[in-house]
């Protein structure tokens, strides 16, 4: 689990693609330290594994993570947002961010408003539902509060610190992040559909016991 608060940038180094894996090379710099092989780092918000990390980190990806993340459309020389996992007793700055990411969005729009930087973003169907004013989301695995709502697309601010330490600094309209929506509301979707479920099947097993005693 991570918090979305941003430590390093890394670059990509190469994109190994076969027809039995995908590994990805990620150069991070001296002060993100050396993660241990088996380790879990978030990489532009997908938690991804260590499985070498002597000159530079390496990972395999899933075919799921290809086809659901904005991977498939980084380049060697791109920068990634790279964050270690929470341990007990850390400081949560952000929120909760599983690395599972929901989907991508593409940058509306991105213009500055005096130091600040706006992004509009526009986010599929199945994301979209779970961001409300005010909420939290993970793009491209950074935490941010939501600042308005409209339609399939949503508004944050991007503070000096955070446009210099992130790739939301530079990205431009056209762009692809990676987007993992709030835990919580997923939860919260998750037992109100238990609940409504339940509710129904008491309901028509309640009417069914009526209607059996009419008959008697």
């Amino acid at each position: 689990m991570f918090s979305g608060i941003i430590q390093s940038q890394g670059v990509v180094k190469r994109i190994e693609k076969s027809p039995r894996k995908i590994r990805l090379a990620i150069h991070a710099p001296k002060t993100f330290g050396v993660p241990p092989i088996g380790a879990s780092v978030s990489v532009n918000g997908c938690c991804l594994t260590v499985v070498q990390n002597r000159k530079d980190l390496l990972f395999d990806l899933l075919r799921e993570t290809w086809n659901v993340t904005g991977f498939a459309r980084i380049v060697k020389g791109d920068s990634v947002n790279l964050e270690r996992p929470l341990r007990h007793g850390d400081e949560v700055g952000g929120h909760f961010v599983l690395g599972h990411v929901d989907g991508t969005g593409r940058i509306a729009r991105a213009r500055m408003k005096g130091p600040d930087r706006e992004l509009t973003v526009r986010a599929p169907a199945g994301v979209i539902k779970y961001v409300i004013h005010k909420g939290s989301i993970a793009v491209d695995g950074v935490s941010l509060t939501v600042a308005g709502v409209s339609g399939n697309t949503f508004t944050t601010w991007i503070i000096p610190h955070t446009a210099r330490r992130t790739t939301l600094g530079w990205k431009l309209p056209g762009d692809l992040v990676n987007l993992e929506a709030d835990l919580i509301l997923k939860f919260a979707e998750q037992l109100n559909s238990r609940r409504t479920t339940a509710n129904s099947r008491r309901t028509t097993a309640n009417s069914r016991r009526t209607t059996a005693k009419l008959k008697k």
